[in-house]
């Protein structure tokens, strides 16, 4: 687990959020419905020494962080212009 992703769970679990079994048993479903089935998704599981318990930790995890992130941030009024962008890869552009 990458660091900022455990410092981004850990204040999520400090300022109260918790993840609903129900959504990620959603999020579950939907990743299985694009695999063909619970079969293809266990099946790529395993070709990628992976473990579904993992799988759903990870998914459990990106939905704690994002019920977080949402509340803390205002990304969905969030507008980067091209000028925006173009400033940035110049301050980078040595």
């Amino acid at each position: 687990m990458l660091v900022n992703t455990l410092l981004l769970e850990q204040a999520a679990t400090a300022a109260g959020y918790v993840v609903d079994e129900e959504a990620v048993a959603v999020e579950i479903a939907a990743i299985e419905a694009q695999y063909g089935g619970a079969e293809g998704l266990y099946a790529v599981i395993a070709e990628n020494d992976l473990s579904r318990e993992g799988v759903v930790d990870d998914v459990r995890s990106r939905l704690l962080i994002n019920q977080y992130l949402e509340a803390q941030t205002d990304i969905l009024d969030l507008v980067v212009t091209e000028a925006d962008v173009q400033a940035f890869y110049d301050s980078f552009a040595g």
